[in-house]
């Protein structure tokens, strides 16, 4: 196991008990911008962001009861800036310890940014930059679901501008 961890391009991590880590291999190290040595016990936790904790202690509440889980957090390493990281944790137990966890994590900042373009680019008008009409009616159709179980209701105003195609002639698109 551990020439197999020691070698593997993605972080590799393993509990000895609950949350608790009693092995990192390099790569992970490397993604949590920490030491092997200071990712052990409960430490890798501080490199998670804060607003991922809870959604990180439900998945290891579900693997601790013998469910896989599947994650993304962000981890904030030594430079602030945060990382996108996909976790896979399977549950482990033997008779001499508690229930545990092994796992891996793969990077998986540049994956996300690309999806969050691809997504921004499907929803807005590229000469506007204003969310387009699939966008929109996504949109109030959950604002509309929202004011029935919550209120109040939305409110939409709708202006037509009378030739404004001779606007964006005259003057230009950035103008119009």
């Amino acid at each position: 196991f551990r020439a197999l961890a020691e070698s593997a391009p993605i972080g590799i991590f393993v509990s000895e008990a609950g949350l608790r880590l009693g092995y990192v291999n390099d790569r992970f190290a490397e993604l949590c911008g920490l030491t092997r040595f200071q990712l052990l016990g409960t430490e890798w936790l501080t490199a998670i962001d804060p607003d991922d904790l809870p959604a990180l202690y439900a998945a290891g509440e579900g693997v601790l009861a013998g469910n896989p889980r599947e994650i993304n957090v962000r981890i904030i390493g030594d430079d602030d800036v945060p990382r996108w990281v996909y976790l896979r944790l399977a549950p482990t137990t033997t008779p001499a310890r508690a229930a545990g966890f092994i796992g891996t994590a793969e990077d998986v900042t540049q994956r996300r940014a690309w999806e969050e373009k691809i997504t921004y680019q499907a929803q807005h008008d590229p000469l506007t930059g204003l969310v387009n009409r699939r966008a929109f009616m996504e949109r109030f159709s959950h604002e509309l679901a929202r004011s029935q179980r919550h209120g109040p209701a939305p409110t939409l105003l709708i202006l037509d501008i009378d030739h404004f195609k001779k606007i964006n002639d005259v003057h230009g698109h950035p103008s119009g």
